[in-house]
């Protein structure tokens, strides 16, 4: 529950923030989900007032998922749950509706961190002006981060400069902070303040570390779909070939840039590159390393 939920929320997330930035439609992810999630946001919309604002309706979808999520939990027995570098903090009370909604929400927020810590090595690296395609969704999925650091960078008296990366970062470590307030809350382990003082930073860094395994996933995901992808033409624009040819292409501009915001540059053999299952591995090792280190 708590590792489709909290996919399902950051999709329809997306959907609410682009209604609040026009050129985020331009952006080929994002204009995906918008495409999927059309027709239910749409239905949705008929319960309101033709004047009511766009965003009305994702945002009481993305209220219900959660709430739809904690019923279904609490009913099935699956429960929620929330991992942090192999430890795992469930409610403290399996049968209480408000802590397994608070814990998908807390899944949420430091899924949105995570996201949010990878634009951050992808524009360090890349650079804020690199047109990056996967640069751009990450700034509409992680809404409204980006923006608050743009805005904080831009102000003479905030003394912060022009450098809104290292701002993006700070803030990205908030959201890992009260994530991990609010997973240790739901499961009692921070009952008392000094408890909650004490473990929440340590579980915001070890919810850091953990953005190696999501890079990891993508790393995955991405590689499946280049494979299945390949070779797929242009003309394919309807059915399945539609998606075959479009995750094709998507993996291969994710992997390009992951690529070269970590390792730097490509490593091939003829047509096959073999980059990302390097980096793959090597994500394997030293995602158990840091563990250790925190937990």
């Amino acid at each position: 529950m708590t590792t489709i939920l909290p996919i399902l929320m950051l999709a329809v997330w997306t959907y609410l923030a682009s209604c609040f930035e026009a050129e985020s439609f331009q952006n080929l992810y994002v204009n995906r989900i918008r495409s999927l999630l059309f027709r239910p946001i749409t239905a949705l919309e008929r319960i309101f007032p033709q004047s009511a604002p766009e965003w009305v309706a994702p945002l009481v979808m993305f209220a219900l998922l959660p709430t739809f999520g904690a019923m279904v939990a609490k009913f099935s027995g699956t429960g929620a749950a929330v991992t942090f570098c192999g430890m795992t903090l469930r409610p403290a009370n399996p049968d209480s509706f408000g802590a397994i909604a608070v814990t998908i929400i807390s899944a949420f927020m430091l899924l949105v961190a995570k996201l949010s810590l990878l634009r951050v090595l992808l524009v360090w690296r890349l650079g804020p002006a690199s047109g990056s395609s996967p640069v751009e969704f990450l700034e509409t999925a992680t809404w409204p981060v980006p923006k608050i650091a743009d805005s904080a960078s831009a102000r003479p008296s905030s003394g912060l400069g022009a450098s809104p990366t290292w701002i993006h970062a700070a803030i990205t470590g908030a959201v890992f902070l009260a994530g991990a307030a609010l997973a240790l809350a739901a499961s009692g382990a921070g009952a008392t303040a000094a408890a909650g003082a004490s473990a929440a930073p340590r579980l915001a860094l070890a919810a850091a570390i953990d953005t190696l395994l999501v890079l990891r996933s993508m790393l995955l995901f991405f590689c499946i779909c280049s494979f299945f992808g390949f070779g797929i033409g242009p003309g394919a624009w309807s059915g399945p070939g539609e998606w075959m040819n479009f995750l094709g292409a998507a993996s291969r501009d994710w992997l390009g840039d992951i690529v070269r915001a970590t390792i730097g540059r490509e490593i091939s053999f003829g047509a096959i590159g073999f980059a990302p299952l390097l980096l793959f591995l090597a994500i394997g090792l030293i995602h158990p390393f840091l563990a250790s280190l925190v937990m």
